[in-house]
């Protein structure tokens, strides 16, 4: 990506800084939740089993960005290049998450719960591990933390604020052997990413960025079953207020 483009995308994301508090719709009255993590902690299957549960009793979707996000397959391309730099793909995605949100701005109007799986927590802990399978050309970019936090500023506004945020911990060689498993099943090689030194580096990030991150929760899925992490997870969205206003809509209708 050029360096006008790079240009162009900070511009972006200085002239429409968004968060919950400044987007502008009548009411936000869907419940935002957030499952982020490391590669391997369980947030796929945790956004299943709550999507799975929860569905019943009140409107829940499954929000995937992706598909509202124009700068994704130009950063997957980007990715390919041999000279990547992490600034370059972590303000492309922030644009694109800002995008994201406009155009799902609607759904923040409506009584329904939304479940996201990785968000500005990823997006920083990946930007500061820069490692070769996030797409940076190098397995260890030099990023000074002082220059990250000015960048992490700026970057949280381009995401809704959510209700709930959880970060999934685990302990790096399980996560890897977890992933190493599933991708047996699919007959892949897990990535140098996917590796326990790789995780373990990530993780370290994860929770360093968590007392940055307004609206945390984490919860450890080492030693836990996927049903045991689900259900302390539906304890907590069911004990905030926007759950019950939810669950009542759909008792009305």
């Amino acid at each position: 990506m050029s360096r006008k483009n790079t240009a162009r995308l900070t511009r972006i994301i200085e002239r429409n800084s968004i968060n919950s508090r400044e987007i502008s719709i009548a009411s936000q009255l869907s419940l935002e939740i957030i499952v982020d993590g490391p590669d391997g902690t369980g947030k796929t299957t945790l956004n299943s089993l709550i999507y799975g549960q929860l569905i019943t009793e009140a409107d829940t979707k499954i929000v995937d960005e992706a598909d509202n996000d124009p700068f994704a397959q130009a950063r997957s391309e980007y990715k390919k290049s041999n000279s990547t730099d992490p600034l370059v793909l972590l303000m492309s995605k922030c644009a694109g998450r800002l995008e994201s949100i406009r155009r799902t701005k609607r759904e923040l109007e409506e009584k329904m719960i939304r479940l996201h799986e990785r968000g500005y927590g990823t997006t920083a802990a990946e930007y500061l591990a820069s490692t070769i399978g996030n797409g940076y050309s190098q397995p260890k970019a030099c990023i000074k933390f002082d220059e990250f936090k000015a960048v992490f500023d700026r970057m949280k506004k381009t995401y809704l604020i959510p209700d709930l945020h959880l970060i999934l911990d685990c302990e790096p060689n399980t996560a890897s052997e977890r992933i190493a498993s599933r991708y047996r099943e699919q007959h892949v090689r897990p990535t140098d990413s996917e590796s326990p030194l790789s995780i373990r580096t990530v993780r370290g990030y994860f929770l360093a960025i968590a007392d940055l991150i307004p609206n945390v929760y984490i919860i450890n899925t080492t030693e836990k079953t996927k049903d045991e992490v689900a259900k302390e997870a539906i304890e907590l969205i069911k004990a905030m207020p926007k759950y019950q206003q939810i669950k009542s809509a759909r008792t009305r209708e």
